[in-house]
C-alpha cells in the first residue's frame, strides 16, 4: 500500500495495528524505488506479487515498473543515499548494501507468520527449501520459518561447453576451479565478509553438480562424482 501510494503517513492506522508497541510519528512517507532496470526491483515486486493479489493485478513484477508513488533513484547506492538523507523515507536495496551501511531495516512477516530481520542467517535460510537440479528458482516468500521473505540467489551464467571462440582448455579449467572455490568454505567465508549470504548446503551440493557438467569439447574438466568437499563435512 505504501509503494502504491495508498498509505502516505507513518501513523496510518494499518501501520499502527502492525506495531502496537511503537509510537509512530505523524510524518509523510517517501517511498524510494529504482529508476534503472534491476534484479533487485524484480525480486521486490515478485515478493509483493506473492503476498498481494492487489499488487499482482495492478503493478505486477519486472526489472522496471510504472510506479504509482515515490522518488526514483539510480542503483542501490542511489536508493540508499536518498533514504538516508530523507526523513520518513523507505526504500528497497540489496542486503549487502543495507548490512554494510548499517541501515535500519524492517522486520518482515514471513510465510510462517514470524517477523524476521534481514541478516545473513535469515537470508541463507530462504534457500532451505526443495531446490530444482538446474537451480532455476526464486526464493521469495520461502516456507522456512526462519527465512527473510525477500531473498534471492545470485547466478553466474556460463556455457556448459567451454570450447568456443578462442578459449583454451586452460581457460576452461581455470573457470571451473574459480567456481569450485566460490563454493568452498573459504569462498563462502569471503562472501559473508562482504555481506552476501552463504549458500545452503543443498544449494552447494546441487551447484557443485552443475559445475561438474562443464566440459571442453566433450572433455570432462572435473569428475562427475568428486570426493566429498570440505563443506560437506562441516557441522551446522
Amino acid at each position: 500500500e505504501i509503494f502504491m501510494g495508498n498509505i502516505i503517513r507513518w501513523d496510518d492506522p494499518l501501520i499502527v495495528q502492525e506495531n502496537p508497541d511503537v509510537e509512530l510519528p505523524d510524518l509523510r512517507i517517501t517511498p524510494v524505488y529504482r529508476s534503472d532496470g534491476s534484479g533487485t526491483t524484480f525480486n521486490f515486486s515478485d515478493y509483493l506479487c506473492e503476498v498481494s493479489d492487489k499488487w499482482k493485478r495492478s503493478m505486477g513484477k519486472g526489472k522496471a515498473l510504472k510506479w504509482s508513488a515515490g522518488i526514483a533513484a539510480k542503483g542501490n547506492p542511489g536508493v540508499a543515499g536518498i533514504v538516508q538523507q530523507t526523513e520518513g523515507a523507505i526504500g528497497y536495496i540489496g542486503s549487502e548494501y543495507a548490512l554494510t551501511l548499517k541501515l535500519s531495516t524492517a522486520k518482515l512477516k514471513n510465510k510462517s507468520g514470524n517477523y524476521v530481520d534481514a541478516t545473513l542467517e535469515t537470508i541463507s535460510a530462504a534457500a532451505n527449501v526443495d531446490l530444482p537440479d538446474d537451480m532455476r528458482v526464486t526464493l521469495t516468500d520461502s516456507a522456512d520459518p526462519n527465512a527473510y521473505p525477500i531473498s534471492l540467489l545470485t547466478w553466474i551464467l556460463v556455457y556448459k561447453n567451454q570450447q568456443y571462440a578462442n578459449r583454451t582448455e586452460k581457460d576452461a579449467r581455470d573457470l571451473v576451479n574459480l567456481l569450485t572455490y566460490v563454493l568452498s568454505p573459504e569462498g563462502q567465508e569471503v562472501a559473508a565478509k562482504i555481506n552476501y549470504a552463504p549458500l545452503s548446503e543443498q544449494a552447494l551440493i546441487k551447484t557443485q553438480k552443475l559445475i561438474s557438467e562443464i566440459h571442453y569439447g566433450g572433455k570432462v574438466l572435473q569428475s562427475a562424482n568428486p570426493d566429498p568437499l570440505p563443506w560437506q563435512n562441516v557441522k551446522r
